[in-house]
């Protein structure tokens, strides 16, 4: 799809279906908190209640050579316009990371034929979230689809093979001193979350924007939801907490105070080849305990009291999510 096709409605259309105003090109740069104002590029706001969704923006590394600036990162529609006409007509697309996004940035781009090599800086595929032995079973249904991986391993420098045809593509030198060449450089290192607002404000601030329960800050009236949200140590992502947090959110915006209540939330890793679903634990004592069988594997956390406190589905086992998901919450 194109980045015109993923506009689902446009903003003028969103603002006359909900009789809201939306300003669009507008930039915040500080917050008159006694005085309840936004002070921004377009001029002076003034605020009730104040919502700071700013979401998340991509790491960047510090890589050298004379086109590191051109490694470019996909986090908004116009990231992925700019990567979708990058792409066209070009064969050679090197990703940096083998968490989540980097594996299914793989999985898409070996489906359609480009030459994928991946670049990790660990052991294995996902290693955050996945034991080591379904880490190598994610990487070995990648490769039978045409990833070349380059593991335990980092980007040195990056330079064009020739300064004076940008176009014959890139020379990758890598921490082991193999150099790769591609055409398309991806980063899919991860997320940090937008916090130069909230810091400059007097926002408390960890990895993310730190809030309550309840999502507000702790600046009365100032509250955050989504990527940028730090809730008891933990950052939010993904879509699930934010559905779960705007319905908290809204009963306590219009007066009912309501704290957001998350319930156990799996992932789906878009990975086809090998498809994954997985529920992180959220706690690090403990270990992983593995089943496999010609239709899949099963990996259960579990604590030294012997309770389930997070699993890992592969295969047609992804099917057992529910039954995995009631051992849980039983627990």
């Amino acid at each position: 799809q194109s980045a015109h096709d993923l506009v689902v409605e446009l903003p003028l259309d969103r603002a006359n279906r909900l009789n809201i105003r939306i300003v669009t090109h507008c930039t915040v740069q500080r917050i008159d908190v006694p005085a309840k104002q936004l002070f921004t590029s377009l001029g002076q706001q003034p605020y009730g209640q104040l919502v700071l969704a700013q979401g998340a923006h991509p790491i960047q590394l510090p890589l050298a050579g004379n086109a590191s600036a051109d490694v470019i990162s996909v986090n908004d529609l116009q990231d992925y316009q700019r990567y979708r006409d990058l792409l066209a007509g070009k064969d050679r697309v090197l990703l940096i990371g083998n968490g989540l996004i980097g594996c299914e940035f793989a999985n898409d781009l070996a489906s359609v034929g480009k030459q994928v090599n991946l670049v990790g800086l660990t052991a294995w595929p996902m290693d955050r979230l996945l034991p080591q032995a379904l880490g190598q079973r994610l990487q070995d249904s990648l490769s039978a689809i045409g990833v070349h991986w380059w593991l335990d391993n980092s980007v040195a420098s990056i330079n064009f093979i020739d300064s004076n045809n940008t176009d014959a593509g890139y020379a990758v030198t890598l921490k082991s001193g193999d150099v790769l060449e591609a055409d398309v450089i991806v980063s899919a290192v991860g997320l940090q979350a937008r916090t130069k607002l909230a810091i400059n404000n007097g926002i408390t601030c960890g990895v993310g924007i730190k809030t309550d329960s309840r999502l507000m800050t702790n600046i009365p009236h100032v509250y955050a939801l989504g990527d940028c949200v730090e809730f008891d140590g933990q950052l939010q992502p993904f879509i699930a907490p934010i559905y779960w947090g705007i319905q908290a959110l809204s009963q306590t915006l219009t007066g009912l105070s309501t704290e957001v209540s998350y319930p156990q939330m799996t992932v789906v890793v878009k990975t086809p080849a090998c498809p994954i679903t997985l529920l992180p634990p959220k706690q690090q004592a403990g270990e992983w305990h593995l089943d496999a069988d010609e239709q899949g594997m099963v990996a259960r956390f579990k604590n030294p009291a012997g309770q389930v406190c997070g699993f890992v589905l592969q295969g047609d086992r992804v099917d057992q999510r529910k039954q995995l998901l009631e051992q849980t919450l039983h627990n």
